[in-house]
C-alpha cells in the first residue's frame, strides 16, 4: 500500500536494512550503472548479501514498447518484466535473478498511486506529490529491497539502488525528494554516492572541476549531501581538483576518488577496491565491525587482465582507454581500410583449414584425438546481422554473452556489424554485381567504408560502417551499391554468423540472405528468436520449395505462414503482452542442445516473442532435414532448431534468448557452442567426439578476413586491412 493519511515521516520497516544510493552529475552516461554494479560486487565478495533496483524517472511503465534506438536492448527478466539494460549489468555481475518490481519507472509509481486512490485508500486526502507520491517510492523500495534475489530464501542485506539521469532534470525531482525523506528513514543505514564529471578540454588535456561544482550546488539545494563522491575523468584527478570539489560539496576529500579511464569495465572493481571505497561504505553503515573491506575480486581481475592483456599481445597500448556506462560509446580512433594485398603465413605455421564433417558421422564411442587434431584460432570474428547496428547499446546482452564465451575459451574476440538491410540487393539490379550473391565470390576492391572502432567497455574491436563524412568521396548513386558491396565482403569474412532477435519487416530479406549463406557455405550459425524463424523460413524457401515462405508478422497473406502470431496473443495491446520470461525447454537425446547443456534434459530460458513456428509445417521440415530439438513442456511450441552434424558443423536456432542468463564467469551454452565451433575448439572436445565423431578437415578456398594493425601509443589513426588467405 502507498496510502500515508498523515504529513509525517514514515519509520522504517527493516532497521537492519543498508542502502547505497547512486546519483549521477553534469551528464548521463558517466558509467552510473557500472559503478552501482561493481560497489554491489565488492559488498557481496564481503560476504553481504546483495540486491539491486534501478530507478529510470521515464513516464513508460517499462522498456518493453521503446525503441533499441530510443534506449537501447529491452533485457528480460525471469518473471517477464521488460526492464532497462542496467539490471542486466546487475545480474551479470551480481550473479543474482532480479524481479520487474526492481526496476521503478515514474509511469509505475503513478499508476500505483493512482490504483491507490480509485480504490479509495487515501481517506479523502488530497493526492500530492508530497506525501503521497514520494511515500509510494520509498515504501516501494524498501518492499523490493526485502526480495530474495540469490537462489535462497534469505533476504538481501544491502540494496543498491541507481537513479537514472542527472541531477537537475525535471522528471527526476520527486526522486531526490523520496531519497532526501527515505535518509531521514534509514538514518545511518543509508550511504550516498554520487558520480560526476571532471572533462579534460583542449589540446593540453585541461582538467576542469566546474560543471561538477554546479552539480553538486544542484544537489545540495534539493537536501542531499552524498557521503561519498565518484568522480569520473579521462585520467588520475589531481589532488587540487578533489580539494575543490570537497569545498562545493561539503564532503572530506577522503571520500572522494577518482575513476579514471581504464582498459576495461573489469577493472572498476578493484580501482575502487584500491581507493578504501569498501571501508568507506563500511564506516558510513557501521559495518566495519562485522566484514572485512580488504575482500577478493580475484576472478574479476583474471577477466580484467585477459581483456587487457589482448591488447598489450598486439601493440603497446595506442590510447588511454574508457570505462562507460554506454557500450556505444566507442573510440573515436577509427581504422581505414588499407589496399587489399595477399596474407602472409609463417612457414612453420601453416595456414587454417575451413573445417567440414564426413558424411557419414554418426554418434559414436570413438576417442581417436588424431583424427581431430584442428589447430584453433587465436582471434574468433563473430558478425553479427542486426537492424539495429547502428545502436551497440540494442545488441548489449549479445555482445557481452559473446566475450563471456571467448573469454572462457580463451580466446580474442572480434565484431563485425552487418546492416542487414544492405545485404538484400538493390532495386532489380543483378544481385552479384552488388555483392548480393550467397554463392558468389568475395569482392576483393579496397573498400574504405569499413572502420574499426574499440568498444571501450571490454576492449574488443568492432567493425562497422564508416561515418557518413568518410563517404563523401562517393558518387551518391553508387553509395548503395558500395554498402551492399561491403556488407557481403563483411559477411563473408567472418568464422561464425549471428542473427539476434528484432521486430518489423525491415531487414528481413537481408537476414534471410545470411541464413542461406551460413547454411550453404557450412559457417557456423546461431540464430536467436526472430534469427531462429529467419533460418525456418529460409530452410522452407530454399529446401522445402515453398515459395515466398514468410512470417505472419511481415505477410499477414502468405499462402506459406512458416512463422505464425501465436493464438493467445493480443493483437492491439503491445505493452507486456508478449510471451514473456522463464520458461522450460525439454532437449532431445543425442542433440547439439542436450550436448551444451551438459546432457541436461529440462532447461529454463527467458522468452520474448509474438510469433512461433508453424505446428503445422513441423513434419514437413524435419522430413527434410531441420530438427527440432528443443520444444515446450507440451511440446507443441519449436524452442530449438539444429541441422544434423553430417550437413553442417554448427547450425542451432533457438526462439528463447539465451544471452539473458549469461555472465562474465557463467557463458550462455549456445553462445559457448558458437564460439567454440567457429575458433575450432568444439571439435577438440572429447566428449564432442564421443558423442558425435571425428571431423574431417577440408581445403577450401580463400576468403576475406579483417585484420587490426595497432601502431605506436601516441598514435591517433590505425589502419585495418581486408586480406585474403586460406584458413
Amino acid at each position: 500500500m502507498c496510502d500515508t493519511p498523515t504529513n509525517g515521516l514514515k519509520k522504517t520497516a527493516n532497521p537492519d536494512m543498508k542502502y547505497v544510493v547512486i546519483t549521477g552529475g553534469v551528464v548521463s552516461g558517466l558509467g552510473k550503472g557500472i559503478t552501482a554494479s561493481s560497489i554491489g560486487l565488492l559488498l557481496k565478495s564481503a560476504g553481504l548479501r546483495v540486491t539491486a533496483i534501478k530507478i529510470d524517472p521515464y513516464l513508460n511503465i517499462d522498456a518493453g514498447t521503446m525503441s533499441p534506438y530510443e534506449h537501447g536492448e529491452v533485457f528480460v527478466l525471469d518473471d517477464g518484466g521488460e526492464v532497462d539494460l542496467d539490471l542486466g549489468n546487475y545480474e551479470r555481475f551480481l550473479h543474482i535473478t532480479l524481479t520487474r518490481d526492481h526496476n521503478i519507472t515514474t509511469g509505475k509509481v503513478y499508476q500505483r498511486v493512482l490504483d491507490t486512490e480509485r480504490r479509495g485508500d487515501y481517506l479523502g486526502k488530497t493526492v500530492q506529490m508530497v506525501p503521497h507520491v514520494s511515500n509510494c517510492i520509498q515504501d516501494w523500495i524498501e518492499r523490493v529491497s526485502q526480495i530474495p534475489v540469490d537462489g535462497t530464501s534469505e533476504a538481501p542485506q544491502v540494496c543498491v539502488i541507481e537513479l537514472g539521469g542527472t541531477v537537475g532534470d525535471i522528471e527526476s525531482m520527486i526522486f531526490l525528494e523520496a531519497i532526501r525523506q527515505f535518509r531521514f528513514r534509514c538514518g545511518s543505514n543509508l550511504c550516498h554516492v554520487h558520480v560526476s564529471l571532471i572533462p579534460s578540454l583542449g589540446n593540453v588535456g585541461e582538467l576542469k572541476s566546474k560543471p561538477t561544482q554546479h552539480s553538486m550546488v544542484q544537489l545540495r539545494s534539493t537536501g542531499l549531501i552524498p557521503d561519498i563522491v565518484v568522480l569520473r575523468c579521462s585520467q588520475k584527478v589531481p589532488a587540487n581538483i578533489i580539494n575543490k570539489v570537497s569545498m562545493f560539496s561539503m564532503v572530506p576529500k577522503e571520500n572522494i576518488v577518482g575513476v579514471h579511464d581504464v582498459a576495461n569495465i573489469y577493472q572498476v572493481p578493484q580501482l575502487l577496491l584500491e581507493q578504501g571505497v569498501t571501508n568507506m561504505l563500511f564506516q558510513k553503515m557501521g559495518l566495519h565491525q562485522t566484514y572485512d573491506p580488504n575482500v577478493d575480486v580475484a576472478k574479476f581481475n583474471k577477466i580484467a587482465k585477459q581483456l587487457a592483456d589482448d591488447d598489450a599481445d598486439e601493440s603497446e597500448a595506442d590510447q588511454d582507454n574508457d570505462f562507460n556506462d554506454n557500450a556505444n560509446t566507442n573510440s573515436s580512433k577509427k581504422r581505414s581500410l588499407k589496399e587489399i594485398e595477399p596474407e602472409k603465413h609463417d612457414a612453420a605455421q601453416p595456414p587454417l583449414k575451413k573445417m567440414k564433417l564426413t558424411k557419414d558421422a554418426i554418434p559414436t564411442n570413438s576417442t581417436q584425438e588424431s583424427d581431430i587434431t584442428i589447430t584453433p584460432l587465436k582471434t574468433v570474428s563473430i558478425g553479427i546481422v542486426g537492424k539495429y547496428t547502428g545502436l551497440t547499446d540494442s545488441y548489449l546482452s549479445v555482445t557481452k554473452a559473446l566475450l563471456s564465451a571467448a573469454l572462457d575459451s580463451e580466446l580474442k574476440l572480434q565484431i563485425v556489424w552487418i546492416e542487414s538491410t544492405q545485404l538484400e540487393p538493390i532495386n532489380d539490379e543483378n544481385s552479384a554485381e552488388n555483392g548480393g550473391d550467397v554463392n558468389g565470390e568475395s569482392s576483393l576492391e579496397r573498400s574504405p567504408s569499413i572502420e574499426e572502432r574499440i568498444d571501450k567497455v571490454h576492449n574488443i574491436p568492432i567493425y562497422n560502417e564508416a561515418s557518413p563524412q568518410k563517404q563523401r568521396h562517393l558518387n551518391q548513386s553508387k553509395v548503395k551499391s558500395f554498402e551492399c558491396k561491403t556488407a557481403w565482403n563483411k559477411l563473408k569474412s567472418v568464422d561464425g554468423i549471428l542473427i539476434p532477435g528484432g521486430f518489423g519487416d525491415r531487414g528481413i530479406e537481408g537476414k534471410i540472405l545470411a541464413v542461406e549463406y551460413a547454411r550453404t557455405h557450412k559457417i557456423p550459425f546461431l540464430g536467436i528468436c526472430l534469427g531462429m524463424q529467419m533460418a525456418v523460413i529460409e530452410f522452407c524457401r530454399n529446401v522445402l520449395k515453398l515459395s515466398n515462405a514468410n512470417s505472419t508478422e511481415f505477410d499477414a497473406d502468405t499462402k506459406n505462414a512458416a512463422v505464425i502470431f501465436m493464438p493467445e496473443g493480443d493483437k492491439e495491446k503491445y505493452g507486456g503482452t508478449m510471451r514473456l520470461g522463464s520458461r522450460v525447454c525439454n532437449l532431445s537425446d543425442k542433440s547439439m542442445a542436450k550436448y551444451l547443456y551438459a546432457n541436461q534434459s529440462e532447461i529454463y530460458e527467458r522468452h520474448r516473442h509474438r510469433y512461433e513456428v508453424n505446428p503445422e509445417l513441423v513434419t514437413q521440415i524435419e522430413q527434410h532435414g531441420l530438427v527440432f530439438t528443443g520444444k515446450d513442456e507440451h511440446n507443441e511450441r519449436m524452442e530449438i532448431i539444429e541441422l544434423p552434424l553430417s550437413e553442417h558443423p554448427f547450425f542451432f536456432g533457438c526462439q528463447f534468448h539465451p544471452e539473458f542468463k549469461s555472465g562474465p564467469l557463467r557463458p550462455s551454452p549456445p553462445f559457448k557452442g558458437l564460439i567454440k565451433a567457429a575458433s575450432g575448439l568444439l571439435y577438440q572436445d572429447k566428449q564432442f567426439v564421443e558423442l558425435f565423431g571425428a571431423i574431417q578437415k577440408e581445403q577450401t578456398k580463400p576468403k576475406l578476413k579483417f585484420v587490426s594493425h595497432k601502431k605506436h601509443k601516441h598514435m591517433t589513426h590505425h589502419k585495418m586491412e581486408c586480406v585474403t588467405g586460406e584458413k
